[in-house]
């Protein structure tokens, strides 16, 4: 769905609701939309930054080499439901940035005196051009407007269901006067860095490289320096207001599908675990040929119909330092091309 800042939402549901209180056909608004069919599109004038978010305050993205991280990243949570990132929030907004929300709801000739009364109200919002007290703008160094915001890094299919209509003006320092669980935290900051992890290609080495041998083993394994943690930190920049979170990505265990049940795998389970050093498997040496490896496949018949499609998947264990938060396991993997060929024995001899 498309995702943007309260601004963009907000003047579609206002101007929705009051052509809807016109014609007196109002439906029940929940959740930033309005239930009525009748829909107008405005263009909000306020700069947006490359990742979705305002260019004052922002959630900022940082990979564990201190890079700012831009795009979604391609983590497969093994429980997306308690991984997924809020689809909406109360965040802080400064006047200024409220103000470019509001100003083209208020220039809106579809909206109705008395509508457009109430809502200014909630802003603080006088309705005189000379009032320097619109939108709290003498007491921007004091606090926020707490304000509901659309997640854009939301992919789920949840419902906002919080109030994305009602603004709360805070003093630094004060708690915001909505529910914890709906306001920006460090357990929401940690879910949305977990969507922004950028876990390596699995690249899987195997011996042989090219075609396999019916019931002769084919070692597996990945070098330590091909897998290694990966973290991304979650940021509110916003004076005054300390949130961050990190999630970090360590692999723990290889998982491979040979692509046919005519197969074996190695170990049987098919889960090669992490060794200390970071490697999964061990590399072929000359002379394991026969060996039983410790993370492999055997083949049990030719690929005749074309050749199998083995799918390596690496399971990466999910931590976070915000306390009491608990984050599921993720994977990710590739799969590639394996043709077996089976060896004929050709004997000779006369009678």
């Amino acid at each position: 769905m498309p995702v943007t800042r309260v601004g963009m939402r907000r003047i579609g549901v206002v101007i929705g609701m009051a052509i809807a209180l016109a014609v007196g056909s109002v439906g029940t608004a929940h959740a930033g939309y309005s239930s009525t069919t009748t829909t107008t599109t405005t263009k909000s004038k306020k700069k947006v930054s490359q990742d979705g978010n305002d260019t004052n305050l922002t959630i900022s993205y940082t990979d564990q080499s201190g890079a700012p991280v831009t795009t979604p990243g391609n983590a497969t949570s093994t429980a997306p439901v308690d991984s997924d990132p809020p689809p909406c929030y109360y965040a802080p907004e400064t006047p200024a940035q409220v103000k470019a929300d509001m100003d083209p709801v208020w220039a809106s000739g579809a909206i109705g005196s008395h509508w457009r009364y109430q809502e200014m109200q909630k802003f603080h919002v006088s309705g005189q051009k000379d009032d320097k007290t619109d939108y709290n703008a003498d007491k921007a160094d004091e606090g926020y407007w707490w304000v509901g915001t659309y997640n854009p890094d939301y992919t789920g299919t949840a419902s906002c269901g919080i109030d994305m209509e009602t603004p709360h003006w805070v003093k630094k320092g004060d708690t915001p006067p909505t529910p914890p669980a709906e306001t920006i935290n460090p357990t929401m900051l940690a879910k949305m860095a977990y969507a922004r992890l950028h876990l390596p290609d699995t690249e899987v080495s195997l011996n042989p490289a090219g075609t396999s041998t019916v019931n002769l083993p084919t070692w597996a394994w990945l070098p330590p320096k091909q897998f290694h943690p990966v973290s991304v930190t979650a940021r509110l920049n916003a004076p005054g207001i300390n949130l961050s979170a990190t999630a970090t990505a360590k692999p723990v265990r290889l998982t491979i599908d040979p692509g046919t049940a005519d197969a074996a795998v190695y170990p049987s389970s098919g889960g090669c675990p992490a060794n200390a050093n970071g490697s999964i498997g061990t590399r072929y040496r000359k002379g394991d040929a026969t060996k039983t490896p410790p993370c492999g496949v055997s083949y049990q018949h030719a690929s005749n119909d074309g050749p199998f499609t083995l799918r390596a998947t690496v399971t990466w264990q999910i931590d976070t330092d915000v306390a009491g938060t608990q984050l599921p396991p993720a994977t990710f993997g590739t799969a590639r091309d394996v043709p077996v060929q089976e060896i004929q024995t050709v004997t000779s001899g006369g009678q």
